[in-house]
């Protein structure tokens, strides 16, 4: 369960271990290797741009009506963290949604695809005119451990989902949506864009209960994962996706009663 003090987070404490310094000697954490900062704002920028070339390039009944958002993945390089906090943006509107503690993946909710302000801080971080005092460039700490920028899919949405909906059949899944006690219109917006992409996907689909949390509405289906994928596309409010059968001891990161 995601500790209280930082809900964003997400996963499950499995044990504890004294904590053992990596600085120096053995167990060391990988290192980065040596980023070209112009290069990598390139391939970045190049994310971006093809991010936002497919929104606009959608067909309009692609989408729920309703549909204004998009939630996107900021994935890192392998055994490196994000900071989090640098992606997100009040004055624009993006909202950390998610960080998976396992895979180290960030989900923000945007207002679109644009990301004006990451835009700038790679910018700032290519600019070679503009170093911080140390010489190094600004932005680094966010910039480099940036691996790929992407539309959040089912495999971001829920670690290790895919392989457990990997059969064709149908498993009872936890939708974990925008709205919640204290965003009760947004709990409405998801809950019609829910049944309605249900309805679409199959006429025996629908939502089966529901659980408004605190920051996240929570919404039970039984999917098969290719029906999964396409309400996952036409909507633009699941946060979080994960097995609510009973046995699985998986769930999302709430205090939520489970389906038995």
């Amino acid at each position: 369960m995601a500790d209280e003090k930082l809900p964003f987070l997400r996963g499950r404490i499995e044990g504890a271990q004294p904590f053992t310094t990596t600085r120096g000697g053995r167990g060391a954490a990988p290192v980065l290797p040596q980023r070209d900062p112009v290069a990598r704002r390139a391939l970045l920028v190049a994310q971006l741009d093809q991010l936002a070339a497919t929104v606009e390039g959608r067909a309009t009944e692609a989408r729920d009506p309703e549909a204004t958002r998009e939630i996107i993945a900021v994935l890192p390089e392998p055994g490196h963290r994000l900071v989090a906090d640098s992606l997100g943006d009040a004055r624009t509107d993006v909202r950390i949604v998610g960080v998976d503690l396992d895979s180290g993946v960030v989900l923000l909710d945007a207002p679109n695809a644009r990301l004006a302000a990451l835009r700038h801080k790679l910018d700032q971080y290519a600019d070679t005119t503009n170093l911080r005092p140390s010489g190094h460039p600004r932005n680094a700490d966010l910039v480099a451990p940036v691996r790929e920028i992407r539309h959040a899919g089912v495999e971001d949405l829920g670690l290790n989902l895919v392989q457990a909906l990997g059969d064709r059949a149908a498993h009872w899944v936890e939708l974990c949506c925008r709205g919640g006690v204290y965003d009760l219109p947004a709990t409405a917006v998801s809950r019609r864009e829910v049944t309605r992409q249900l309805q679409r996907i199959s006429p025996d689909r629908t939502v089966a209960a529901e659980f408004n949390a605190t920051g996240q509405v929570v919404f039970y289906a039984k999917l098969r994962l290719v029906e999964l994928r396409e309400l996952v596309a036409a909507t633009d409010c699941v946060h979080e996706i994960a097995i609510a059968e009973a046995k699985s001891g998986i769930g999302c990161s709430l205090n939520t009663t489970r389906m038995i």
